[in-house]
């Protein structure tokens, strides 16, 4: 039995391990089908809940998502929660949801993560009277979606474990970048793996973009220009305003029913990741040495101003942009520091373009406070940059970008044009050099408890949240500037450069920076400059230029001696950032910040920091109470609404007859009829709503939604046009290359 047994063990590691991959794909195939079937046999729940005064009655549900609908009266509203009667909390993932009194309905999803057979509804009041009619709970259209998708997750971990083992042979020589990027990702995301979030200051806002994306990819929309349910329902234009490549990833994760908490986390991770992978990419193309180039990574992606924006500040924005500024770093450093006689000289552009496409679609802000710097670099540099080749290197991949991006720059600046709120900040604010950093705030060595950004003018450390460049980056450009003092660089032109742009960032975030001077003298800088909104954001230029002087420092240091006491700097500095960097991120978590956001009822819509993009004297406030569709001269019979499509059905009784609707106008809104007729669209008085004006007589059904100008969509073509052409064209330099090398090689062959 034993011979036999050994045999077949014989027979399938000679003919099928062989073929491991297709053999692992079978089996994967196997499985999905067998899981997918399990799933498309559940029945679907669609049950009215029995109710008494505080909860409803216990019913048994399967593992999934469900829609639960509340229908209430209340005087001071109340609040709603799912829960299971028996089991741990980690069974069912409920939001506890707000009743809100000026509403009679609210609709919210829970998660069922085992089997239950005690599941019920919960509601209680809020110093105030609260009867529920009605509580009605209902499978989600996505909970198969959801479950196949955990499934495919929990699969591709196995399958990456099998993978890495059938190729570990392979995978041996790539062990230290692999482990090292890995590692960087972990110590970087090690404050997001709780059961809750910290829920930083910008947090609400990026989640609700990641909510509208998702409702604006459902409507049917593509691209997402006006997110559908902002405010209610009234809509916002934050997606042409503010890019949305970077969060198309929690969007999508969104739309196949994981929560918004597990979205976000998710995506942080993959941001710390691309981060990482792109930064030693760039350094080691650089530097052309794997250690030195872990080195820089570690330094930039454990910043203490990046990990900031991440835990505290929230700003989605400013640490996803993070990720693409490494490839703008290594497009100057192609342009000014490689060959011009050679032969593939200005070639390398997809990756140059690539990182100005995800700067400019990911953060207009940075992209400003980048160009200053840019400006100053083509000053420094500007015999290179007067070199023919150079100047036509530097304005292809201006071109280029501009191309690729042509379909988010034209309805970008369109909108520009318009009275919306951010557009008209054109003064600097009084107060914008108090609310800068003190130097005391720029040296801290570690961060303090607080959580919130104060603005007040003397405020104590004890409850201001800390802002700093952080004590390894501090070290990077002592050791920078001694060793320029003692000429031991070779590359001084470029370490000396960087630090001395390091230091005009960091003293620009400083209330020091004579920031009032510069709004009296030169007030159209100055109006630049409060686009920023606050001194601080310079930080994160701070950060960068001080890892690039240390860079270009380790780049080449005269000395057998001052190369070995180089060597243990590194590996020193290395465990402080990875040190410092975890140590920030506990400091936040110890103090006591937390919340947990599961569905979309968790969010608040009209939550808009300053109501950015929307027009002047326009409340979103207002959009919590007002639904109503109304006007001068018209019978309403019917209305309803779909996303921000809107029909109406009315009759114009009077000649200056007119219908506004409670969605916020922007440029692009159309009003038809059932013939296809246009109607004169135009911001109402009353709240920026959208006003349909009417003919007297006019009797049916209006149809009034957005629809991108048609040079918009021509844009789009020439956008993709440009991707596409700029990734054949550098596909087949490549393979050009490749074979010119291979026939060098075969000539070598031959010659021996």
């Amino acid at each position: 039995m034993t011979i036999e047994l050994y045999e077949v063990w014989n027979f399938i590691k000679k003919h099928i391990m062989r073929h491991k991959i297709g053999t692992v794909c079978l089996l994967n195939l196997a499985v999905l089908c067998l899981f997918a079937g399990s799933i498309a046999g559940r029945e679907k729940a669609d049950l009215d809940l029995a109710v008494s005064e505080t909860r409803t009655m216990q019913i048994p549900l399967e593992k999934g998502i469900y829609d639960v609908t509340v229908s209430y009266v209340s005087s001071n509203g109340g609040y709603a929660q799912g829960c299971i009667e028996s089991g741990d909390k980690l069974s069912v993932y409920s939001d506890k949801v707000s009743l809100d009194f000026w509403k009679n309905q609210k609709e919210f999803q829970v998660w069922i993560n085992r089997d239950s057979e005690n599941f019920y509804v919960s509601y209680w009041a809020d110093e105030g009277t609260l009867e529920i009619d009605s509580v009605r709970i209902r499978t989600a259209w996505n909970s198969g979606i959801y479950q196949m998708a955990v499934f495919l997750v929990k699969l591709a971990c196995v399958n990456l474990l099998i993978l890495g083992y059938l190729c570990r042979e392979r995978l041996q020589k790539y062990s230290f970048v692999i482990c090292g990027i890995l590692g960087i990702t972990f110590v970087c995301s090690v404050g997001l793996f709780t059961r809750y979030l910290i829920m930083g200051h910008d947090a609400m806002f990026h989640m609700n973009r990641i909510e509208g994306l998702k409702d604006g990819l459902l409507s049917g929309a593509f691209p997402v220009r006006i997110q559908p349910t902002w405010n209610n329902g009234w809509g916002y234009a934050v997606s042409v305003m503010y890019g949305d490549i970077t969060i198309l990833l929690p969007a999508l994760m969104r739309i196949c029913g994981f929560t918004i908490q597990a979205a976000w986390k998710t995506f942080v991770v993959a941001i710390n990741l691309l981060t990482a992978i792109v930064t030693f990419y760039s350094a080691y193309r650089i530097c052309k040495d794997k250690y030195k180039a872990m080195f820089i990574t570690f330094l930039y992606c454990t910043s203490i101003y990046r990990l900031i924006c991440i835990y505290v500040r929230a700003a989605v924005g400013e640490f996803a942009v993070m990720a693409f500024i490494p490839l703008v770093v290594l497009f100057f450093w192609y342009a000014f520091a490689e060959d011009t006689e050679n032969k593939d000289y200005g070639k390398d552009l997809l990756l140059p373009v690539m990182g100005f496409t995800g700067m400019i679609q990911t953060h207009i802000l940075t992209c400003e406070i980048s160009a200053i710097f840019i400006v100053l670099l083509c000053v420094v540099m500007i015999k290179k940059v007067l070199r023919k080749k150079t100047f036509f290197y530097l304005t292809k991949t201006a071109v280029l970008t501009v191309l690729v991006n042509l379909w988010f720059l034209v309805p970008f600046m369109r909108f520009f044009t318009e009275e919306l709120v951010i557009c008209k900040m054109s003064e600097m604010r009084d107060d914008f050099q108090v609310w800068g950093l003190s130097i005391t705030e720029l040296f801290a060595t570690s961060a303090s408890g607080a959580f919130w950004f104060t603005f007040g003018e003397n405020v104590s450390l004890a409850h201001k949240c800390t802002y700093t460049i952080g004590t390894a980056l501090l070290l990077c450009g002592a050791v920078t500037l001694y060793l320029l003092w003692n000429k031991k660089v070779k590359f001084q032109k470029a370490a000396a450069c960087m630090l001395c742009f390091g230091i005009i960032a960091a003293f620009m975030t400083t209330n020091l920076f004579p920031y009032q001077m510069v709004r009296e003298y030169i007030p159209k800088f100055a109006a630049i400059l409060s686009k920023i909104q606050f001194s601080y954001r310079f930080l994160g230029m701070a950060s960068l230029f001080l890892v690039l002087a240390i860079l270009f420092t380790i780049l080449g240091v005269e000395g057998e001696k001052t190369n070995r006491y180089l060597k243990l700097f590194m590996v020193g500095v290395a465990f402080l950032s990875i040190y410092q960097g975890a140590d920030y991120q506990y400091r936040i978590l110890y103090g006591g910040s937390f919340d947990t956001k599961y569905s979309a009822a968790a969010l608040d819509s009209a939550y808009l920091v300053s109501g950015e993009y929307l027009y002047e004297n326009a409340s979103a406030d207002m959009t919590r109470y007002d639904q109503s569709i109304r006007g001068i001269g018209t019978e309403i019979m019917a209305a309803r609404k779909e996303y921000l499509t809107t029909h109406v059905t009315c009759k114009a009784n009077d000649k200056e007859a007119y219908v506004e609707l409670p969605v916020f106008y922007y440029p692009g809104y159309i009003a038809v009829d059932e013939n296809g007729k246009d109607y004169k669209v135009t911001r109402s008085d009353d709240n920026s709503r959208i006003k349909v004006e009417l003919p007297q007589g006019f009797e049916g059904e209006l149809k009034v939604y957005f629809k991108e100008p048609l040079y918009w969509r021509i844009c789009e073509v020439l956008s993709l046009i440009a991707l596409v052409g700029m990734i054949v064209y550098e596909n087949r330099e490549k393979q050009s290359d490749r074979r010119e090398e291979k026939a060098s090689a075969d000539m070598e062959r031959e010659k021996c």
